[in-house]
């Protein structure tokens, strides 16, 4: 399609996301091939899957929409397709480098949910003594942690199901963010 569509007003990028980890982070690629469309510097479509249809489409609206009536650039058999080298100047922010800093939490406005979660959880988790988590899970509050809930946090994690380790960790987590 570059090689088709492609000119001087109509530009294709691709991004090897497994070279440019922190773009496909940028942009939140969870799935490839992903899809973005910009026009005047912002993101004007995007989507995931290989459906070349709906590509196409929205790649000659868009030349359409630019008043691209230029034949392709790339075209010619001995012009060679132009290689883009990621740099961070392109003017686009999703472009830029994230921070390498831990990203730090130092309160938490809500846990019911999570807490409601580790109820189920605990539920599930027979042959344990496990009252003070029990009874904390009853009546949830930051500041009933202690020693003995913090020890049968663990013995969940070690003996809950695999698809809810996750959410005990998560919350484990939380348990050490200071106000």
């Amino acid at each position: 399609m570059a090689d088709f569509y492609g000119s001087t007003k109509l530009k294709f990028v691709t991004v090897n996301t497994a070279e440019a980890r922190e773009v496909a982070m940028n942009f939140m690629v969870t799935s490839i091939p992903a899809f973005f469309i910009f026009k005047d510097g912002k993101c004007i479509e995007q989507f995931v899957g290989a459906d070349k249809v709906k590509l196409e489409g929205l790649v000659k609206q868009l030349k359409l929409d630019i008043g691209d009536s230029e034949d392709s650039v790339t075209g010619d058999s001995k012009t060679p397709t132009p290689t883009l080298k990621l740099k961070y100047d392109l003017g686009f922010i999703q472009f830029k480098p994230w921070s390498t800093h831990e990203i730090l939490f130092e309160n938490i406005s809500n846990m019911s949910k999570i807490a409601n979660k580790i109820k189920e959880i605990v539920d599930t988790v027979k042959e344990e003594e496990l009252t003070e988590l029990k009874s904390l899970m009853e009546d949830f509050k930051m500041a009933d942690l202690n020693q003995k809930v913090l020890a049968q946090l663990f013995i969940i994690a070690q003996k809950c199901e695999e698809k809810d380790v996750f959410a005990v960790f998560d919350f484990l987590r939380c348990c050490f963010i200071t106000k």
